[in-house]
């Protein structure tokens, strides 16, 4: 028995060696530039910025057939070019190169088909994108997926537009009869509307908003279904968005503050998206518009691109209700004009009244901005006018009255009509009455201070418009809170004030308390300064 025992042990470390020889074999394979008898380790030389210009071509013929792990292993092991996933996609991102159609180019390929289509008379027509052919059975796969069609009507006899993008180039082959379909803009924002029109009907209709009161500025409380209240905090997140897209505008010297402010703003978006506050889609439209008007279509992008990818990829596991909206709006992002943007206020704006009624505080508030979005500006004017004008012959006054006359005053202001925009604002603080309204109300407080600042300043009255400035300022610190937007907007404004009264020390001051926020701003929100 002992010997029996005495044999299997030997067995058991014949076979053990032998494992471990086999180990050491395939290592030696594995690391033929690694001696066995060297301790240190291999040191990796990552891709320079000429390997990728001399395996360019290369690496854009292999990526048509390979998947990122197999081109990474055979670049490495033919070519010696070591690379991260992340790194291999920020060239491919640099160099144009995609694999596969992104959302926001679908709608230009769509239509680029179907006006070649009708120019040729033909049905089977190819379209390339970036030199590949589009598979356009992968695109209603993608499409299909994400829950809209694309119609097929009958033929039509209208001459379509050639299209507009220049990335898209089109080839033909025979020519049979063909059935054109609605161009593609036409179809994702119809489906925009609908979307639009759902969720806030459903929203009413399923009670998840509540009206607790037809003046108040906290008017939303979902009791029945969980959500909070987050009507301030959509209203901060716009404010400090506009504030982000003001200092972006001078690149030399705040931009690399307006992009601190940004991060700030997007680091926010997900908490403000859970409150499921009926304003956000005005402010996210509003900010698009802003952005599209200074050519910042890159900053779009991303937004819609965050919004979807928020939406859809939730902690609960359910897509946020307005997932579609935001789905639909980055498909249509090329077409997203100003009677767009109007329209898909104007369908809110409808909502609100249907279910809340012509005097209430959100339907006043979803009118001034489907006038704000799209309408030309004297049509604007009128309708502040008239709404004004309503409000005034009323004989209360509450929170619709300032929200009113303080909207109404900051677009005569745009509108250099400083004397009129003045008394409105004057009017209210003259009147102790009125004046105590409006005390209730921090923010319309500021805005009320704030823009009286700005009138003088445009008057050239700089020393009246920075008393009225440090008023402003003084009110946003005591209700600052976790809100620091109206604090940051009226420090960039006075420290204009005082620079073009020629007190530079005094503006040095108020720039570096400014950067001072907006360090904290970033420390709330988890992000660095430095990682600009």
């Amino acid at each position: 028995m002992r010997s029996r025992n005495s044999l299997t042990l030997h067995w058991i470390v014949f076979w053990a060696f032998r494992s471990w020889i086999l180990v050491v074999v395939k290592l030696r394979a594995a690391l033929p530039f690694a001696s066995m008898n060297d301790q240190s380790a291999v040191v990796r030389r990552w891709a320079t910025r000429d390997d990728w210009e001399r395996h360019k071509a290369t690496i854009a013929e292999l990526y048509e057939s390979l998947t990122l792990a197999r081109l990474k292993e055979h670049m490495e092991l033919h070519y010696g070019l070591s690379a991260t996933d992340k790194m291999y996609k920020a060239r491919f991102k640099q160099w144009g190169l995609w694999k596969y159609t992104r959302p926001a180019e679908i709608p230009k390929l769509l239509r680029a088909r179907t006006d070649r289509a009708a120019e040729q008379d033909q049905q089977d027509v190819e379209v390339f994108l970036n030199g590949k052919r589009v598979d356009f059975n992968k695109v209603d796969k993608y499409l299909r997926r994400r829950g809209w069609k694309r119609k097929q009507p009958a033929a039509s006899t209208s001459k379509p537009g050639s299209p507009s993008d220049t990335m898209v180039a089109l080839s033909t082959r025979d020519s049979t009869p063909v059935s054109l379909s609605p161009p593609a803009e036409f179809v994702i924002m119809e489906d925009t509307f609908r979307a639009i029109r759902d969720y806030y009907d459903g929203s009413f209709s399923g009670k998840r908003w509540v009206s607790t009161s037809t003046v108040s500025d906290r008017i939303f409380l979902a009791t029945e279904h969980g959500l909070v209240d987050k009507s301030r905090g959509i209203n901060e997140f716009h404010q400090r968005f506009k504030l982000a897209f003001r200092l972006l505008q001078d690149p030399a010297k705040t931009g690399a503050e307006g992009m601190k402010m940004t991060r700030v703003c997007f680091a926010e978006l997900p908490d403000v998206l859970d409150g499921e506050d009926p304003t956000i889609l005005y402010c996210v439209l509003d900010i698009i518009r802003r952005l599209r008007e200074a050519k910042m279509d890159f900053l779009v992008l991303q937004l819609l691109q965050y919004l979807e990818g928020l939406s859809t990829r939730r902690n609960n596991g359910r897509p946020h209700p307005m997932s579609l909206i935001w789905r639909n709006l980055l498909l249509g992002m090329d077409e997203l004009g100003a009677q767009q943007t109007s329209r898909c206020a104007q369908i809110a704006t409808s909502q609100f009244g249907l279910h809340l009624g012509e005097h209430h505080m959100k339907t006043i508030e979803a009118e001034m901005w489907a006038g704000f979005l799209g309408e030309p500006p004297d049509r604007r004017e009128q309708r502040m006018r008239n709404l004004h004008h309503s409000f005034d012959q009323l004989d209360t006054f509450d929170y619709r009255n300032l929200v009113v006359a303080c909207n109404f005053a900051n677009l005569l202001r745009k509108r250099d009509k400083l004397s009129e925009a003045g008394d409105i604002l004057m009017s209210i603080l003259d009147d102790p009455l009125k004046h105590e309204v409006l005390n209730g109300y921090p923010n319309t407080a500021y805005d009320t201070i704030s823009i009286l600042g700005k009138i003088r300043a445009t008057e050239g009255r700089l020393d009246e418009a920075e008393v009225f400035y440090r008023d402003a300022i003084s009110i946003a610190k005591r209700n600052r809170g976790d809100d620091d937007s109206d604090l940051l907007d009226g420090l960039v404004f006075l420290e204009q004030c005082l620079r073009a009264q020629e007190k530079n020390d005094e503006a040095d001051q108020i720039l570096a308390e400014r950067e001072a926020v907006i360090r904290e701003s970033l420390e709330r929100v988890g992000e660095k300064e430095n990682d600009v």
